[in-house]
């Protein structure tokens, strides 16, 4: 079942035909194929300013991606119909990304491997994860070892190796085995444990750590200089693309936003600035892991409370969580309100699930704009229960 489509964007015109079944035949000139059950399965959308959307085939591996508007890409093949311009490319052909058709090909990865002490033969390549032009995550399984590749843009792979490198030295955290600043390749260990949020499914729920057990790791994080925008300073990007592709809770929006921007000021902190139900790994006997260190840097311990707390609340509310994890999420939050202030956290949470009400669309999933409504009604819940 395909995705509704967004209201047109006269910025973007060329928006609903890369999101709807146009999309093959845009494509096709420039792949030089026609990719039967092409269908769009992430897209970034600024409206009145620029779209990328990944597309997936049904039955294959294969992705390609199509981006318009802003600063396209030197490097993809381009399709113009003069007034507006697409740059496209096959995965893992990424023109801002040159370490992940690397990371993606054996016999040049084997070198980078080889370089970091990693010389038996490499057995598979999964592509877990990737936001075209900024980032992607590459698990490499060898006949004895298995690590993950982190690529990023080459000039963001050194912030990306300071950061394994030096809160390594603090708590426990994927180390970072070698690094290539010129492709833009991080090589980090695996490390085991299930995600919080399957932990919470499974028989280690009695293993959950505290919010004192996060907290006291989070401690331990060291300032680095990496500032990113809070939960508060980002609603207005959140609300701008919500009001969007949902013009009909514009009213409900610009009060949710005003609201929210009355939440007290909180004291910079370390902070690990996108804690979430999957970036924490548990094991067995409690021992847990910290993902995604990239966005490490000052920050408000609310805002870390708050994005962990909503991600839960958000995804039980979507029948994707156990029991279990929602009898979490309401013992984090207890415990998190006997140290935290109470409105600065809940108004967070509400920010949190704003932002979390951006997904379905981005996911372009069959029900969006249902689901979307959804976790904006959630969000005005929050904002209304401190």
């Amino acid at each position: 079942m395909r995705a509704p489509l967004p209201p047109p964007d006269p910025s973007v015109p060329v928006l609903a035909d890369l999101l709807g079944p146009a999309a093959p035949e845009i494509l096709t000139p420039v792949l030089g194929i026609r990719p039967d059950g092409l269908r769009p399965t992430q897209i970034r959308y600024s409206p009145g300013r620029s779209a990328t959307v990944l597309y997936s085939v049904d039955g294959s591996s294969e992705r390609f991606v199509a981006t318009t508007g802003g600063n396209l890409p030197s490097g993809a093949a381009r399709l113009s119909d003069g007034s507006s311009e697409i740059a496209v490319w096959a995965v893992p052909q990424d023109p801002r990304l040159p370490g992940l058709r690397v990371a993606m090909n054996g016999p040049t990865l084997a070198p980078i491997l080889r370089e970091v002490g990693l010389r038996s033969p490499i057995r598979h390549l999964r592509l877990r994860s990737y936001r075209p032009t900024r980032r992607a995550v590459v698990e490499v399984t060898t006949a004895e070892h298995r690590v993950f590749l982190k690529v990023v843009r080459p000039d963001r792979v050194q912030h990306l190796q300071l950061a394994h490198r030096t809160v390594a030295e603090q708590i426990r955290v994927p180390r970072s085995l070698g690094w290539s600043p010129d492709l833009g390749i991080a090589v980090l260990e695996a490390l085991p444990g299930a995600s919080l949020r399957r932990a919470a499914s499974q028989s280690l729920a009695g293993t959950l750590p505290s919010w004192a057990t996060l907290a006291s790791n989070l401690d331990q994080i060291p300032l680095l200089d990496n500032h990113r925008p809070g939960l508060i300073e980002r609603t207005a990007t959140h609300v701008r693309l919500l009001t969007a592709i949902r013009p009909g809770l514009a009213e409900s929006l610009a009060e949710l936003q005003t609201y929210l921007s009355g939440a007290p000021d909180e004291p910079l902190r370390p902070a690990h600035n996108d804690l979430h139900s999957e970036q924490i790994l548990i094991q067995g006997d409690g021992q847990l892991t910290i993902l995604d260190i990239d966005t490490v840097g000052p920050g408000r311990r609310v805002d870390d409370a708050a994005l962990l707390i909503g991600h839960i609340y958000t995804h039980a509310a979507a029948g994707g969580g156990s029991v279990a994890l929602a009898e979490y999420g309401s013992r984090l939050l207890a415990e998190c309100e006997k140290t935290l202030d109470s409105n600065s956290l809940r108004l967070r949470i509400s920010a949190a699930v704003l932002a979390f009400a951006t997904t379905p669309f981005r996911r372009q999933d069959p029900d969006w704009p249902a689901a979307t409504a959804r976790r904006i009604d959630a969000a005005r819940s929050w904002s209304l229960s401190h």
